[in-house]
């Protein structure tokens, strides 16, 4: 039995129709109103998820088209920022198909300022990422990336995931930075947190 559409999400469901006709005719309109517009349907991806977004949010052939103008205005980090996070989070939330494209996008901004951290949301998980040449250097560059605040979230994250799987030749520079996450915490059992990983590094 199909499910019924509540009204609000049927709004919601509206708005993105939307967001998406318009942005496919992104080539006829400015910069400025592209900018709008994404930022307008990136949002949409982050909101509350139902059954019935599933459909336009798994659309490769948009996604496609979202590459596209990434890739065109890869200048305007306002622009890009929106993109990856609209693209990543469809295929993070709704399964929106992972493309050979999808993935070079995400590979092509892993290191830019202010870009990269949100990116290493989704890029390491990718299954392209089997491939990805290096993944250590990319893993450890984790905690310089900037904004400085994510970035160093991402790598703690990654941290604690593959803390049994630490190189030998990495050991001595994350304890280092655990150490220093340690001493900046004003709560005592944050603090023994940090060391408990440091330990499990050490032993």
């Amino acid at each position: 039995m199909e499910q019924e559409i509540t009204p609000k999400f049927q709004k919601k469901l509206e708005n993105i129709i939307v967001l998406k006709s318009e942005l496919r005719k992104w080539k006829e309109k400015t910069e400025e109103e592209i900018n709008v517009l994404l930022k307008a349907f990136e949002k949409t991806t982050r909101d509350e998820g139902d059954y019935c977004l599933i459909e336009q949010f798994t659309d490769s052939v948009f996604a496609e088209e979202l590459v596209k103008i990434t890739y065109k205005y890869s200048y305007n980090s306002k622009i890009v920022l929106s993109s990856i996070t609209a693209i990543g989070m469809m295929w993070w939330r709704y399964d929106l198909p992972e493309t050979k494209q999808i993935y070079q996008l995400m590979v092509a901004h892993c290191q830019q300022k202010g870009i990269a951290p949100y990116v290493a949301i989704y890029l390491p998980n990718m299954k392209h990422f089997a491939h990805f040449e290096n993944k250590w250097e990319y893993y450890m560059s984790m905690k310089t990336m900037t904004p400085t605040y994510l970035g160093r979230c991402k790598f703690l994250e990654f941290v604690e995931k593959n803390i049994n799987t630490i190189p030998l030749e990495y050991k001595d520079e994350i304890i280092m930075f655990l150490e220093e996450e340690r001493d900046n915490q004003f709560v005592m059992e944050n603090r023994g947190d940090f060391q408990k990983l440091i330990d499990k590094i050490k032993s």
